[in-house]
Order: C-alpha cells, then sequence, then structure tokens
C-alpha cells in the first residue's frame, strides 16, 4: 500500500505478526 499507509498499518503490525508475516499480509 501507500507509504502513509504501511506507517500506521503495517509497522505495529510488524512486532505482533513479525516482519515477515506482515510484508506478505500488507503488500
Amino acid at each position: 500500500g501507500p507509504p502513509p499507509m504501511v506507517k500506521f498499518a503495517c509497522i505495529p503490525n510488524l512486532e505482533k505478526l513479525g516482519y515477515a508475516e506482515n510484508i506478505r499480509f500488507t503488500f
């Protein structure tokens, strides 16, 4: 998604779901 969305949605979830898992889910 767009950079702002990545910051708000992706970054907090990185710690919850894990980096690899979140990348697949977001992108």
